[in-house]
């Protein structure tokens, strides 16, 4: 095979050879050609950065500030909790229901608040406490009572108490809630507190399971109602939260380690991952979400 010299270049005389060469000398001049004709200078294009995941950016939809929020129940453990944190998310919190003298003493400790006293087991009391509450966005029904005992022993008294507790005061405060919200054009949100317990049985609470399973069914029945106005209701439903371990029928250790037993991710619920659920169904983020049941017991539910 023969070659000549031609600008530079060593050409093979074969044509397979030369047309190969012919080729990678076309691209060589096409590369030379394109740097000629951008000077040597770099060419930076702009794009949209990733966002950055350790760069929490605030939720919009979780904006509570001058909202009104009614917190039922506010001196249960979780009533407290969700005062507190209905504050910090810059609400307008009405502790509403309790004795005057433990209201005091819980807005010592949230200065913001405003507190209502009322007997929540008393309809009429309730009505007449409620009549200074005025225009709301949120109600979160937290009021609630348990008592230990057989089928056999139960008595009128523990039914009417037990359930004008957890039934019928958060009946009586949602039916008004709802009312005012429809009065003043307010699409508003509805939080009931139930319990593991509308979905499981449990020994010797008959009437708690009774109070909670209702609690759900008016949730749901309620929710159906309200949907075309733009009023949503919802509830949730926590296992044994922690600090009822320490206290009640649940520091009784042969009760508390067999549910525990049960509950699939072996811990008992902290109030805070139940405050995170409410505030989630009161909020915006929640807003295509309305008639459900939430479950927050570990999956005990589903076992």
């Amino acid at each position: 095979m023969g070659e000549y010299t031609s600008a530079g270049f060593e050409v093979p005389t074969s044509c397979s050879c030369r047309a190969a060469w012919i080729y990678r000398r076309r691209v060589m001049v096409s590369q030379i050609k394109l740097r000629e004709s951008l000077n040597f200078k770099r060419i930076f294009i702009t794009v949209d950065a990733e966002p950055d995941i350790l760069n929490v950016v605030k939720d919009e939809r979780l904006n509570f500030k001058n909202k009104r929020a009614i917190v039922s129940g506010p001196l249960t453990h979780l009533g407290k909790k969700l005062v507190k944190e209905l504050v910090k998310q810059g609400a307008k919190v009405i502790a509403f229901g309790g004795s005057e003298g433990d209201l005091v003493h819980l807005r010592k400790t949230n200065p913001q608040i405003e507190i209502i006293p009322a007997d929540l087991k008393s309809w009429l009391h309730t009505e007449i406490a409620f009549g200074k509450v005025g225009p709301v966005d949120y109600l979160v029904n937290c009021a609630e009572c348990n008592a230990l005992g057989s089928i056999a022993d139960i008595t009128e008294e523990d039914v009417d108490y037990i359930l004008n507790t957890n039934l019928k005061a958060a009946i009586n405060i949602s039916r008004m809630v709802a009312k005012s919200f429809i009065q003043h054009s307010i699409r508003g949100s509805i939080v009931n507190v139930s319990s593991q317990a509308s979905k499981i049985g449990l020994r010797k609470q008959s009437i708690f399971c009774a109070s909670k399973a209702g609690l759900d069914g008016y949730t749901r029945a309620a929710a159906l109602e309200l949907a075309s106005l733009g009023i949503r209701i919802n509830c949730v439903n926590p296992t044994v939260l922690m600090p009822e371990l320490k206290e009640g029928i649940w520091c009784d250790h042969k009760m508390s380690d067999a549910l525990l037993s049960r509950i699939p991710l072996k811990k008992f619920c902290e109030l805070q991952e139940v405050v995170d659920a409410i505030i989630f169904l009161l909020s915006d983020n929640a807003s295509f979400i309305t008639g459900i049941c939430l479950s927050i017991d570990g999956g005990i539910s589903s076992s």
